[in-house]
C-alpha cells in the first residue's frame, strides 16, 4: 500500500508557501529509542512538510525505508547522539530537507539528497553506498565530518561545508563537482583516488590534502576573502577575491550551450 504523510498549516497544500510545519513530538522525557516515523517499504509513499522532534535518544527521526519514498520540505531534530542516531535514514530520498541538533547522522544509509542541510551531526551526510549522489547540500558545524564518503563512485555536486572538522572525506573514488569547504580543520580529505572539479576553499586549517597527486585537482580555488554574507547567510557575496569568484561559474544547463550559469556554492 501506498501511504502520504502530507503536512500543512491551516488548509491542505498550503505548505509550499513555507508556514509553519506541524510537529510530532517525542518528549525527552520519554527516553525513546524507536523511531519516530517510518515509512512502508513498497509503492511510492512520501513525508512531507513534517517536524520530528526526536527527544535526544530516537534512533531514527525519519526512516524512508525503500528506494521509492522521498522526503520533502521536513525538519528532524535531535535524534540519538550514539552510533544508531540518524535524522533521515534510507534507502530512499530526501529533498529540501533539514536535520539538526546533534544526531550522529544528519541522512545516512543509501540515502539521495538534494538540497538539503545538516547542522550540529557529527556527520552530516554519510554517503556509504555504490553510486550514491549528494546535490546542492549544506554541511554546517558538523563535528567529524561535513561529507563522507565510504561508498565507491559516490558524486557530490554545489555542497559546501562550514565550520566542520573535516569538510569533505572522500574515501573510495569519489567525484566532487563544484563544492565548497570554509572554515574546517581539514577542507578536503582524499586518501584514494578522488576527483575535485570547479571546487574551492576558503580558510581552513588545511584547504586539500590530495594524497593521490595534483592530477585529480581540476580548477580548484583557494579563496583569500570570506566568499559568503554572513556567519549565518551563506549566499555568496560579492567580494572580489571571495564570492564574485564563485559566481556564474558552475556549470550552464546543456553543458553551456544556453547563457544560464550556476554558482559554485550549495
Amino acid at each position: 500500500y501506498r501511504e502520504d504523510w502530507l503536512g500543512y498549516t491551516s488548509s491542505r497544500g498550503d505548505w509550499i508557501d513555507g508556514s509553519a510545519r506541524p510537529i510530532i513530538d517525542v518528549p525527552s522525557s520519554l527516553s525513546s529509542t524507536a523511531t519516530v516515523l517510518q515509512l512502508p517499504d513498497q509503492y511510492s509513499s512520501s513525508a512531507v512538510f513534517l517536524e520530528l522532534r526526536c527527544g535526544g535518544s530516537a534512533a531514527k527521526g525519519l526512516y524512508i525505508k525503500s528506494y521509492v519514498n522521498t522526503a520533502t520540505s521536513c525538519v528532524v531534530k535531535d535524534c540519538a547522539t550514539t552510533a544508531t542516531g540518524s535524522c533521515y535514514y534510507g534507502p530512499g530520498s530526501a529533498f529540501g530537507c533539514s536535520a539538526s541538533g546533534g544526531a550522529k547522522y544528519g541522512y545516512f544509509y543509501n540515502i539521495m539528497p538534494t538540497q538539503c542541510s545538516a547542522h550540529d551531526a557529527d556527520i552530516g551526510f554519510y554517503m556509504s553506498y555504490v553510486n550514491e549522489t549528494c546535490y546542492s547540500c549544506l554541511a554546517v558545524d558538523c563535528t567529524t565530518y561535513g561529507f563522507y564518503s565510504t561508498g565507491d563512485s559516490a558524486v557530490h555536486f554545489g555542497c559546501v561545508a562550514e565550520g566542520c572538522g573535516q569538510g569533505f572525506n572522500l574515501r573510495s573514488r569519489n567525484s566532487t563537482y563544484q563544492c565548497g569547504a570554509a572554515n574546517c580543520t581539514t577542507g578536503f580529505q582524499m586518501p584514494i583516488a578522488g576527483t575535485l572539479q570547479n571546487c574551492w576553499a576558503y580558510n581552513n586549517t588545511t584547504n586539500q590534502n590530495a594524497t593521490t597527486g595534483e592530477n585529480y585537482l581540476v580548477n580548484f580555488q583557494e579563496l583569500s576573502s570570506d566568499p559568503f554574507e554572513s556567519a549565518t547567510d551563506l549566499r555568496i557575496n560579492d567580494a572580489a577575491a571571495g564570492g564574485a569568484l564563485l559566481a556564474a561559474k558552475g556549470i550552464g544547463f546543456a553543458g553551456g550551450t544556453q547563457t544560464s550559469y550556476s554558482d559554485n556554492n550549495a
